[in-house]
């Protein structure tokens, strides 16, 4: 997930953690990573400086990290379950079922962002359907959160 990094800029962090029986949060920047991978766990260690805060944040406490990252001009983040393989999914041109190859930038457990192969508008079938064609017709239900 480094490519995702801009260190030099001193990306955001929110930190979380349960601590105190609390759900607890400090905000932060990254100001360097450590120059090696370990080889067990193909993680990087980055240091983050987090300002004084009313809940001091205690020193060797694990955390999770949420870091500000590059943004990708024209990306399209989707649910996971939206991918028909590893590079398709299905979109509905004027009524019509339409496989699209797309290019995915990055997965996640619940969704992934989709770098290229999409357009802004453009509806994507996120609905299971158990025999999906391209070229079949179809139609849509209420779009403001109804299943296609």
């Amino acid at each position: 997930d480094l490519a995702f990094l801009s260190l030099e800029d001193d990306p955001a962090v929110v930190l979380r953690a349960r601590y105190g029986g609390a759900e607890r949060e400090w905000k932060g920047t990254i100001v360097r990573k450590e120059a090696e991978v370990d080889p067990v766990t193909r993680m990087v260690t980055v240091v983050a400086r987090v300002g004084r805060q009313e809940n001091e944040l205690p020193f060797g406490l694990f955390v999770d990290a949420e870091i500000e990252g590059r943004d990708l001009a024209g990306a399209a983040v989707l649910p996971r379950a939206a991918m028909r393989g590893d590079d398709r999914v299905y979109v509905i041109e004027e009524e019509t079922l339409r496989f699209r190859e797309v290019q995915v930038a990055r997965r996640e457990r619940d969704r992934v962002v989709v770098r290229s192969g999409l357009a802004a508008g453009d509806l994507v079938i996120l609905s299971r359907l158990t025999a999906a064609t391209d070229g079949m017709k179809v139609r849509t239900a209420d779009r403001a959160g109804g299943d296609v």
